[in-house]
């Protein structure tokens, strides 16, 4: 095997969710809980193969709902990944955190809508990012 990933490859998992003070909504702390089970999991899975995983956590304010409840593998969104379409639908949660009705990040797979990032679309998301040539994640 040549070029960029004949040597050791590295997996970047990166959840953006909004924090109030320190808070986050019900949804946004449901998809951190799924991301961090996902990268434990992983982490360990792949180490045999020689592939790291590396997550990241970002913080996103009310003023940039658009970007919270976000997972990104390898800088590729994770719906694009996995087939599925960024959607956005009203949370409670988030609202009661800004004090106002708002909507925030959910994922649509097949018309299902689900509002928190599961594990398995994590894992999914990885392993179709291993796949492809651009998503080698060397380095």
């Amino acid at each position: 095997m040549s070029g960029c990933c004949s040597g050791a490859r590295r997996v970047i998992i990166e959840a953006t969710v909004l924090r109030v003070d320190g808070e986050t909504c019900d949804r946004c702390g449901d998809t951190l809980d799924a991301v961090r089970t996902a990268a434990s999991e992983l982490e360990a899975e792949l180490a045999s193969l020689n592939v790291s995983v590396m997550l990241v956590e970002h913080s996103t304010t009310s003023e940039r709902l658009k970007d919270s409840n976000t997972v990104l593998v390898n800088g590729r969104p994770l719906e694009s990944l996995i087939g599925a379409e960024r959607v956005s639908t009203e949370c409670a949660s988030c609202g009661d955190l800004v004090g106002a009705s708002v909507c925030c990040g959910a994922t649509s797979v097949d018309g299902a809508i689900s509002e928190a990032v599961t594990v398995n679309q994590v894992r999914d998301a990885v392993f179709a990012a291993l796949g492809t040539d651009d998503g080698c994640g060397c380095g």
